[in-house]
């Protein structure tokens, strides 16, 4: 096994490189009989009527009076297992959340989009397939990117228009993809298992990367020439991957493995944000060994070079998932947050949120529902537009999760 771009059930990518098939394990297979049909049924807005499955979970409002520090805003549960992977804010009252369900009545995995107001989510769209990363432009320009599975596993990508949601053409065989940035409305990058994909403001474009063999997991941009794509390269061991778009072409750009690379080594970038050309930061996870516990992995571009940066790293050191990050975000070069989980022994996964003060990296307390008495949480993106106005997504259990910090 080597380190990849899906989440196995203890929160690490995994992902075998000779069957691109394999999706995330935590995305139960099943027969795609209805897909051709579902993949073009969406809500047509904000106002769309929910199925029916939908009515019993509703979503919550966050905490308005008197909030402080990270708080749950009960997103939707439309089926028996719920997760948010991506998301995208744009101000106090307008936050996008992207991710997959499986439905009740056995339908194959759904993508799920769900928007919050102000005050609760609400359910704007779904299909089939899985949503991996969304991009908010405006309120009436939003892109969520992922995969779906009909006749195999094929890159999709959505479009907002501020009324209703529509299915966008993609190169054939742009495989899944993960992560989506946008520069301006002309100007956005999708990246996934298979490289880097462009929008110019009429069609997606396939844009050669300089890493065959290489899985690019997440992408960010502080302008049209200093675009930044990060991942893994190579099978077990893994290597860091980062990749920069000058405005021209692709380029490989050195970055540490504090793992080493030696025989079963892991080193894995899975989430990036750029603030400039000369502050960029990366997220990740390393292990020494293949299935041993891994540490939570940061670097840093100065704008000369790709540093490693002491990260922290709360959980058990003698279990089998350790610590991972797996988002991160910056709204100032002083208000940096970064996204995982942890295993505590006794206590189960749990979620952990780091922020970077300006000098260091420290854990900042979060939330843990427990389901039933069971605590198994996962976050896995982060966006944030201010310091009071912070979204991390992931899964508590079988449930969605969204923290919001204010």
């Amino acid at each position: 096994m080597v380190p990849g771009a899906e989440s196995g059930s203890d929160g690490a990518r995994w992902r075998p490189m000779a069957a691109r098939r394999v999706v995330r394990l935590q995305v139960r297979r099943r027969p795609v009989a209805r897909a051709a049909a579902g993949c073009l049924v969406l809500l047509a807005g904000l106002g769309a009527a929910a199925p029916a499955a939908w009515s019993a979970s509703r979503g919550t409002s966050a905490a308005a009076a008197g909030c402080a520090g990270w708080t749950v805003a009960q997103p939707l549960n439309p089926g028996s297992d719920n997760r948010l992977r991506g998301v995208a804010v744009l101000s106090s009252t307008n936050a996008w959340a992207v991710g997959s369900y499986d439905p009740l009545n056995g339908d194959p995995t759904s993508h799920l989009i769900e928007h919050w107001d102000g005050t609760k989510w609400t359910a704007v769209g779904f299909a089939g397939g899985v949503l991996t990363g969304v991009a908010a432009i405006s309120r009436t320009n939003v892109w969520v990117v992922g995969y779906s599975f009909f006749r195999g596993y094929h890159a999709l990508i959505e479009h907002w228009d501020g009324t209703g949601w529509k299915v966008v053409a993609v190169p054939r065989h742009s495989g899944i993809l993960y992560g989506v940035a946008a520069v301006s409305a002309a100007d956005i990058w999708a990246v996934g298992e298979l490289g880097a994909l462009h929008w110019n403001g009429t069609a997606w474009k396939r844009v050669p990367t300089p890493a065959p063999g290489g899985v690019l997991l997440a992408v960010a941009a502080s302008s049209p020439t200093h675009v930044w794509a990060v991942g893994y390269r190579g099978g077990t061991p893994s290597k860091t991957l980062v990749l920069r778009w000058n405005g021209t072409s692709w380029k490989h750009l050195a970055s540490p493995n504090p793992a080493g690379t030696a025989a079963a080594n892991l080193n894995v970038l899975d989430g990036v944000t750029a603030i400039n050309r000369h502050n960029v930061w990366a997220v990740g996870y390393d292990a020494s060994v293949t299935n041993g516990p891994r540490n939570t992995l940061i670097e840093h571009w100065n704008g000369r070079r790709w540093k490693h940066v002491p990260s922290p790293n709360p959980g058990d050191s003698t279990g089998t998932l350790g610590n991972i990050l797996a988002g991160v975000a910056a709204s100032s070069a002083s208000n940096v947050w970064a996204v995982g989980q942890y295993e505590s022994a006794g206590s189960g996964v749990l979620t952990l949120t780091a922020r970077w003060n300006g000098t260091a990296w420290k854990q900042v307390p979060s939330p843990n529902p427990s389901v039933a008495g069971f605590t198994a949480n996962y976050l896995y993106a982060v966006a944030a537009a201010s310091p009071d106005n912070v979204w991390a997504v992931g899964v508590a259990v079988t449930r969605a999760l969204a923290l919001h910090r204010c």
